[in-house]
């Protein structure tokens, strides 16, 4: 199983009914693995877990000794303690649930543009630049490069990284980085990845000079690399690691603590993610950050699931059952299925191994109320495992499938977790089938996997097969989002081609049903627990530019244009190689909105989250989408930073009047020099380019459908193009010129 998954383990026969009820459905697994490991090594290890305490029955003194408390917060606190503790814990009387071993998994220039950050930055109608400075941005995520030449100050004297820490595992021990030198000598923590590396370029890298470029194009030349990220200024404190929801949490304090202290204001972005989870913020994670979003903004990402089928949903008074296919894209069904019921009355699940030509069950199994399942291959040496024939003659001999059952001791709501490793031999026709039956509640099931694990209506190929039901995208949203005071961002596209720094421009393969001027069709929507439509709004998020891992190898085509640079290596270090990429996701809108969220605070560091959320949707620029998903998956549109700004300053938008382009019929291209603006489907066309004072700057006619206005000699700044075509309609944009 894929490490960003729950470790999958059995609920020990000898656990009390009562400690069963307290402890997660992951830590019960963990448990299981650490206590019935061949080796029993991992008895010895110590686990991090957010515990939630009854203040009435007892104080958070008069744990277990050897419990360490490592932060609190209301009735939570982050306690470390070694696992084969944990029922002894769970026990107690004060405690009311222990939540460990759940881990989410990474989400994956013109966007500054775009979003209109660029006038902020340079002070355009404004009486000064704002860049983020005196405020710390911070993150939780995998594969940081931090010594890039990036994350340096303007004259490349000092890191603008003044403090990092790592996390691995899930004891939660943290190693921190507080010195120059100690961050120098380090590297990475995965090499493997660099979605922490371009996620904070996004947010506030700051290289933003002419560099010697070696290119595969062009040879070596001179180059400015206009990369940099949305505050550049701001004082960078970041973790990476393993990113389990404790691990999450713990830096998530840290950071908290840390501008505290400081006397700062802080940003915290989370461009993590995970499907699995209740989605009505009763979780301890949830909960612990809904008390964390009152002391510093955390912005975090809407998830990537969009147009996937990941979550399923079924009113057993109407159904009483439903059966769904578990399907996959990659060679093994892979992942995790949670199904919840709207309250505490328990519903009957079973696993089927259906013959995905016959239709015929080779093999179904019950998975019991209140206990746990295992399945595995006959060679398998864990204690209480279930084998059966049929299962060793159709998948691998490492595969394997955990199940269990509770009602959730803090929601009251019944609910089933279910594990897959399922890898088909060659041959095998079997496809695993959930069959779900009950009296009442309303179901919710979801599914999460980067191998494509999903809820499927068919059992080969792409026809429907009667007496199945498909998934859906409506409820895909980041569980991690369902905290009360945070800030949800989803994606969109603002260009298909992308320059590159030998010159020339590319389009990332992937991008040919991409739409511009739309919602990324991969954003995850649904409902807050307060009702609250989610995302909040969207940001820039299909082929952001940013820095890349050296560490970690890349595929050539995502280079930003297949260009590195080792011209001005910061003080203290050697020649490096630095290296810029393109990435997609809303893992690239969130830390966008997170850099953008810092120049508010530099303006007004008592912004609370309820202020900057109002700010950015108010101010964001509004759009209709095609669907109804889409136009749920916009939330309030377009974020508008320079509006949003201007509003905070009570000062007037700087693009008062300019009307929305709800039919997306205008196309604006900027070219050195000129500007043309295209209407589909038009004839006619006639263009003017006002400056924001309302000066008529340039104007072009044209009986063709693209008008070309020339720009040059025109000073730098936003100016407003309004567009009038032959049917009459007139459709309006703001624009900048450099």
């Amino acid at each position: 199983m894929k490490t960003f998954y729950f470790i999958a383990v059995l609920l020990l026969g000898a656990a009390s009914a009562w400690a069963q009820a307290q402890i997660s459905p992951s830590a019960r697994f963990m448990l299981h693995r650490a206590m019935n490991s061949p080796s029993r090594s991992e008895a010895q290890a110590t686990v991090l877990a957010i515990v939630d305490l009854d203040r009435n029955a007892a104080s958070s003194a008069d744990l277990l000794p050897g419990a360490e408390i490592v932060a609190e917060r209301g009735t939570l606190a982050l306690v470390r303690f070694p696992i084969d503790k944990t029922e002894e814990l769970a026990a107690l009387p004060q405690v009311r649930s222990i939540s460990f071993g759940k881990e989410a998994m990474p989400l994956m220039n013109e966007a500054r543009k775009a979003s209109y950050v660029e006038p902020v930055l340079q002070g355009t109608g404004f009486d000064r630049t704002y860049r983020g400075e005196g405020v710390i941005l911070g993150m939780m995520d995998s594969g940081l490069d931090p010594n890039h030449i990036n994350f340096y100050n303007q004259d490349l004297s000092a890191n603008r990284i003044t403090w990092m820490a790592t996390i691995y595992g899930t004891s939660g021990r943290m190693t921190e980085y507080k010195t120059p030198s100690e961050i120098l000598g380090f590297s990475t923590e995965n090499p493997q990845s660099t979605h922490a590396t371009h996620v904070a370029g996004i947010m506030g890298g700051g290289y933003n000079r002419t560099a010697t470029v070696a290119t595969t194009q062009s040879g070596v030349g001179s180059r400015r690399v206009p990369f940099y990220g949305v505050a550049p200024y701001a004082e960078m404190n970041l973790c990476a690691g393993d990113l389990y929801e404790e691990n999450i949490t713990l830096a998530a304090e840290t950071l908290a603590q840390r501008a505290k202290a400081a006397g700062k204001p802080c940003v915290f972005n989370l461009s993590v993610g995970s499907v699995i989870g209740p989605h009505d913020g009763s979780d301890a994670y949830n909960r612990y950050m809904s008390e964390l979003g009152k002391e510093m903004i955390i912005c975090i990402a809407a998830g990537n699931d969009g147009n996937s089928p990941v979550s399923l949903q079924n009113d057993f008074a109407t159904s009483p059952q439903i059966k769904t296919v578990l399907t996959r894209s990659d060679i093994s069904w892979d992942g995790v299925v949670e199904v919840w019921n709207s309250d505490a009355t328990t519903f009957d699940i079973s696993l089927e191994f259906v013959n995905s030509a016959t239709g015929a069950v080779a093999w179904s199994v019950r998975i019991p109320t209140n206990k746990v399942l295992y399945i595995s291959n006959t060679s398998d040496n864990i204690q209480g495992a279930t084998h059966n024939t049929v299962f060793d003659k159709a998948f691998s001999s490492s595969s394997n499938v955990y199940a269990t059952t509770e009602t959730n001791a803090v929601n009251n709501r019944y609910m089933a977790q279910l594990q897959f490793d399922l890898t088909p031999l060659s041959g095998s026709s079997l496809v695993p089938v959930l069959a779900i039956s009950g009296t009442a509640g309303k179901m919710n099931a979801y599914s999460q996997s980067v191998a494509g694990l999903g809820f499927g209506n068919s059992l080969a190929g792409n026809t429907p097969a009667a007496g199945y039901t498909a998934g859906n995208p409506s409820q895909s949203i980041n569980n991690l989002a369902m905290a009360d005071n945070i800030i949800c961002v989803g994606a969109y596209l603002d260009r298909l081609v992308y320059p590159s720094l030998d010159g020339n421009s590319y389009k990332p393969s992937g991008y040919d049903d991409a739409d511009v001027g739309h919602v990324a069709a991969f954003t995850s929507y649904g409902t807050s627990p307060s009702g609250r439509s989610l995302p909040d709004f969207c940001a820039p998020g299909m082929g952001v530019i940013s820095s890349y891992s050296q560490y970690c190898a890349v595929k050539e085509e995502k280079l930003s244009a297949r260009a590195t640079t080792t011209e001005n290596a910061p003080t203290g270090t050697s020649s490096r190689t630095n290296t810029w990429g393109i990435e997609a996701g809303t893992s690239m809108a969130t830390p966008y909105v997170a850099g953008s969220v810092a120049l508010l605070l530099e303006a007004d560091p008592t912004l609370t989250v309820d202020k900057v959320r109002t700010l950015l949707s108010e101010t964001s620029m509004k759009r209709t989408g095609r669907t109804e998903a889409e136009q749920v998956q916009w939330g309030a549109g377009a974020v508008n930073i320079q509006d949003a700004m201007l509003k905070l300053l009570g000062k007037p938008s700087a693009i008062n009047g300019v009307i929305a382009d709800t039919a997306r019929r205008l196309s604006v291209t900027r070219y050195p020099g000129s500007v043309a603006a295209k209407v589909a489907g038009s004839s006619v066309v006639a263009a003017r380019l006002y400056s924001v004072s309302g000066a008529l700057a340039a104007s072009a006619h044209t009986s063709g459908d693209e008008a070309t206005l020339s720009t040059a000699g025109l000073p730098g700044g936003v100016y407003v193009l309004k567009v009038e075509a032959a049917d009459g309609t007139s459709e309006s944009r703001s624009i900048i010129i450099e």
